[in-house]
């Protein structure tokens, strides 16, 4: 391994713990699930499901995961409501029946599956599965979890085909009330093919850039990203989590080729439409780590901690809480008696 694979690979690990590992929705927006080598999206409605959202493309590019886990609050308590959405290569005849017959096949050889539970309908025109989760077998529901459940946990399915790509769509929790159940439908009137094979403004420069960035594709995810960001500045169109996804997203495509002056620009770019986003500021405070910079270390850091949000008593925190005197991206600076005091005395947010 050369010596530039070696900087460009260490600096993309440190960016990467910068950013968040999903999205919290807050926003009503549209969200696109893109796999890499398509000319079309998915495009759904998540304004209405307070959700974390993680995403993974499998497969060499071929399918795509997107899991959506309630946020979780100890006031609450944890009702366990997941939405997964999985696109992957038909396995068998390409229409929705076929698609229905051989996940219901599946399921039925699940011991995590109440038997005699499944059940084939409909919502609308769409193929529907309703389920019921066996909790003496099932793995997931702990000793721990178990005081809490008042019903067995049940679970939805609905199918889609578009060409010869299988869609699944699953809703799951503890106790799946109407609400839930109204809310998923919802989700399902939403769903929308989009052609992406000519982009044409800053939300599909940032989704093609996206699907290629997930699939650790990063040299390629560049140019798209770098659209985006072009566009954005032109004429503002993302809503906020899509353009600070955007902004990290192409900050750690650039670190991951060793480009630490395109990381720098990138996120001070970010600072002068977004000054108040703690992230940005903690991904410079990485970046001049990386390159040893004690000062500028030291200016970022001031800034990441004094606009990190504070945890509200009794929530659980989406993300882990700055500690740069135990972050490794600072070890340089761990014998530094100016970077431990410094640090020692800043202000949190």
């Amino acid at each position: 391994m050369t010596t530039r694979q070696t900087v460009s690979i260490a600096l993309f690990t440190l960016l990467c713990a910068a950013s968040t590992s999903g999205q919290l929705l807050r926003e009503r927006r549209i969200y696109r699930l893109s796999l890499p080598n398509k000319d079309w999206s998915l495009d759904v409605s998540l304004a209405d499901f307070p959700l974390l959202i993680t995403e993974e493309v499998r497969s060499g590019g071929s399918a795509y995961e997107l899991s959506a886990s309630e946020v979780p609050d100890k006031k609450k308590g944890l009702r366990g409501l997941m939405l997964r959405i999985y696109m992957e290569p038909a396995q068998a005849g390409g229409d929705v029946a076929s698609l229905r017959a051989y996940s219901m096949k599946q399921l039925a050889k699940r011991s995590g599956i109440e038997k005699g539970s499944l059940k084939a309908t409909e919502y609308g025109q769409i193929p529907l599965l309703r389920f019921t989760f066996d909790m003496s077998t099932n793995p997931i529901f702990t000793s721990e979890s178990l005081p809490m459940i008042m019903s067995a946990p049940k679970g939805l399915q609905a199918f889609f085909v578009k060409g010869n790509t299988w869609i699944t769509v699953g809703l799951s929790a503890f106790s799946l009330k109407k609400d839930d159940e109204k809310l998923f439908y919802s989700l399902l009137d939403s769903i929308k093919i989009a052609d992406t094979s000519t982009p044409r403004n800053s939300f599909d420069y940032f989704q093609r850039g996206r699907s290629l960035y997930l699939q650790k594709e990063y040299a390629r995810a560049i140019e798209p990203l770098n659209r985006a960001l072009e566009l954005e500045q032109q004429s503002s169109q993302l809503e906020k989590t899509q353009w600070r996804n955007l902004v990290m997203s192409s900050a750690d495509a650039y670190g991951a080729t060793g480009n630490t002056l395109k990381v720098k620009d990138v996120l001070e770019f970010g600072i002068s439409r977004d000054p108040n986003y703690y992230r940005f500021h903690f991904g410079l405070a990485r970046l001049f780590a990386f390159i040893g910079d004690l000062h500028n270390t030291l200016t970022s850091l001031e800034k990441a901690l004094l606009y990190e949000p504070s945890v509200v008593k009794g929530s659980i925190p989406l993300e882990p809480p700055i500690s740069p005197l135990s972050d490794p991206t600072f070890a340089r600076f761990s014998k530094s008696e100016e970077f431990r005091k410094a640090v020692k005395g800043m202000k949190r947010g």
